[in-house]
């Protein structure tokens, strides 16, 4: 299922295999990227909680960083302070 398939490709197969077989719906989706290596940030949402995530591919890895809150309440203060620290060490 995976093999000769893009990294942009195995993000989106990621994002919707969070999706498969929940009740949660996808509100937001966009391709990013850190350093030069493709990625995805999408939040999810259903009755209970919401999901912020963003996923990277990096050399044959995933990175993933992930922020969650009850549906009624926000993310944490420094969630996108957190999300946008992410550095790769050289």
């Amino acid at each position: 299922m995976w093999e000769n398939v893009s990294d942009t490709e195995k993000l989106q197969r990621m994002r919707d295999l969070m999706l498969q077989g929940t009740v949660s719906k996808l509100v937001s989706a966009k391709e990013i990227s850190l350093d030069g290596n493709p990625g995805i940030e999408m939040e999810i949402e259903n009755t209970n909680f919401h999901l912020r995530a963003r996923y990277y591919m990096v050399n044959g890895k995933v990175f993933a960083l992930q922020s969650s809150a009850p549906s009624d309440l926000p993310f944490a203060t420094d969630t996108d302070r957190i999300f946008d620290s992410l550095r790769l060490l050289r």
